[in-house]
């Protein structure tokens, strides 16, 4: 087997592009592009600003939660190895029956909108339990979604004995359950004429129409200090998390207040999450989670989850 392609470069070449383009592009350096993704490095370590710009810069119809999918896709691949999905021996035959499997499960899922939410929420957390190699929590995940559309689980799941099974199989499967909003929508199509109408709202957020031009910088730097301020003295401060710092205000809004001069600072979008009472309990264990992280991938990971949830 050759030594395998990062799933970030199998992204860019996709698309005709690579690395060195892509920092063209968004202004992120080569060398943080290097530093950032490591061979020997899961795609749930990515940071956020390296998600953000194969969203912008390549798929900008996409969320996120797209991007990160066909990465991981390409990870699994990479586990099982160049090409075994098209071999014709025993193993790749289970292979191409679990991923059929996954597909399966996602067209159950892919019958409204709460369900497909369902089965993405499912995703990251077998992506979790995955990564941390505790299968018997995986397995439990897969029972439950499974029992929730009344589908039987795939005898093979139940034969992952060994480690390297376990993530042979799981690849497998992992790889057909991606795509249940495009099979909801009908393809992107659908999605094409959803973007458009959603850039036809008026955005909401700090930022307003500034009249004079001429100090426009100077209004929008004391619109967006007047936005930080107002949010400080107004939330209850919940964690920092790098590139932005999260408060609450209210009993189920959670605000995003991007550090200055980050990718996202001054965006002109609402930054504020409303979550339920369970999402905001959930929200909360993951902070504590990440504040008690034992080392950086642990804690990039829960980031992610923070991500998902908000």
């Amino acid at each position: 087997m050759s030594e395998a392609v990062h799933p970030l470069d199998q992204f860019l070449k996709a698309r005709g592009s690579n690395r060195r383009r892509m920092s063209e592009l968004s202004g992120i350096p080569t060398s943080t592009l290097l530093n950032a993704v490591k061979r020997d490095t899961s795609i749930l370590n990515l940071r956020v600003n390296l998600l953000w710009a194969l969203q912008v810069f390549y798929e900008p119809d996409w969320t996120m939660d797209d991007i990160m999918k066909e990465l991981l896709v390409y990870e699994y691949k990479n586990e099982i190895g160049d090409g075994e999905m098209e071999n014709n021996n025993q193993n790749s035959q289970v292979y191409k029956k679990l991923k059929n499997d996954g597909t399966k499960l996602r067209d159950a899922y892919a019958s409204n909108k709460r369900k497909v939410a369902q089965l993405d929420t499912m995703f990251r957390k077998l992506m979790q339990v995955r990564k941390f190699d505790k299968k018997d929590e995986f397995i439990a995940l897969i029972i439950q979604c499974h029992d929730y559309v009344g589908m039987e689980v795939p005898a093979e799941l139940a034969q992952m004995n060994d480690r390297k099974t376990f993530e042979e199989y799981s690849a497998s499967f992992m790889m057909g359950l991606p795509g249940g909003k495009e099979k909801l929508e009908d393809g992107k199509g659908t999605k094409k004429i959803l973007k458009k109408e959603v850039n036809e709202i008026p955005k909401k957020g700090y930022n307003k129409d500034i009249e004079n031009p001429q100090k426009g910088n100077e209004e929008e730097n004391n619109m967006y200090k007047n936005y930080v301020e107002k949010t400080k003295q107004n939330g209850e401060f919940l964690v920092n998390l790098g590139d932005y710092t999260l408060y609450q205000l209210n009993k189920n809004e959670v605000v995003k207040v991007y550090h200055e001069n980050t990718i996202n600072w001054k965006q002109d979008r609402d930054t504020s999450s409303y979550l339920s009472d369970a999402k905001m309990e959930e929200l909360k264990g993951f902070i504590a989670q990440y504040e008690d992280a034992s080392d950086t991938d642990e804690a990039d990971s829960i980031q992610q989850d923070i991500e998902y949830l908000l």
